[in-house]
């Protein structure tokens, strides 16, 4: 079994995905795998792009209004690898989980959205949502023992 959180979920889904021989069970808490959908962001990014002749500065405040919240805060030499391993949706490899999955969200998640789960739901086969309401990004550490009652509840 696997237990993934966020950038743990991203493993957690690369390794049913990849390896399905070797996970009976994955269990993903608020999964980074797919990247929501947002229209403030690619036209933000389309128009720094379309006006180049625009001052690199102001282009800069443009692109940074547009930043997820956990690039712009972690320090620079960490940027790359965020951008190298968050930037890409994982989306096709949903499909490809053979195992019975569990998705865990919280109701409140200011990061990934609640409504990502139908993406999980849709794409892998053998998938249970659950919500932890009232919850945001971690319900495994404000919500520890509704999270626990979750995974008691006849899943695993």
């Amino acid at each position: 079994m696997i237990i993934g959180h966020s950038l743990g979920g991203r493993v957690g889904i690369v390794l049913a995905s990849k390896y399905s021989e070797l996970v009976e069970q994955l269990v993903l808490i608020d999964p980074a795998g797919v990247r929501p959908r947002s229209i403030k962001r690619a036209t933000l990014k389309v128009i720094s792009k379309l006006f180049g002749f625009v001052p690199a500065s102001w282009r800069a405040r443009i692109m940074y209004s547009a930043m997820d919240s956990d690039y712009r805060d972690s320090p620079v030499f960490l940027r790359q690898l965020y951008k190298a391993v968050v930037s890409h949706d994982l989306r096709s490899n949903l499909s490809q989980i053979k195992c019975k999955t569990l998705v865990v969200w919280g109701e409140k998640d200011p990061i990934l959205p609640l409504s990502l789960s139908k993406v999980y739901r849709e794409k892998i086969n053998d998938c249970q949502i659950r919500v932890v309401w009232e919850a945001g990004h971690d319900p495994h550490l404000t919500h520890p023992r509704e999270l626990v009652r979750i995974l008691e509840a006849g899943w695993v």
